[in-house]
């Protein structure tokens, strides 16, 4: 469920945001309590990222917010319609990456 000692690098790649951003964005969980930054190796270029047990904690609301949400909003959906949605909302996506990317 949760990659724990991920390299802030791969985090930004899977989110899809720059990693300058990334960094503020984790500065900002840090300064919550809700991760822990760690150098593993004495290797200063890597650092690695972990939820504290407060961002644990966190994160499993969240996930549970968002399955109501997406519950509530899909329950009139049948299999082949939330599948079709699943397909566009990727190819939106890949559009949008792919607009990003010519800039």
């Amino acid at each position: 469920m949760y990659h724990d000692g991920v390299v802030q690098k791969e985090i930004a790649s899977a989110c899809h945001i720059e990693p300058a951003t990334m960094t503020s964005v984790l500065y900002g969980m840090e300064k919550k309590g809700y991760i822990l930054r760690k150098n593993l190796n004495g290797n200063r270029r890597s650092i690695y990222i972990y939820l504290t047990d407060e961002g644990r904690s966190l994160a499993k609301q969240v996930e549970s917010t968002f399955r109501t949400m997406e519950e509530k909003t899909l329950k009139d959906f049948c299999k082949e319609e939330k599948e079709m949605l699943t397909a566009f909302l990727m190819r939106i996506s890949k559009n949008i990456q792919g607009e990003a990317s010519d800039e």
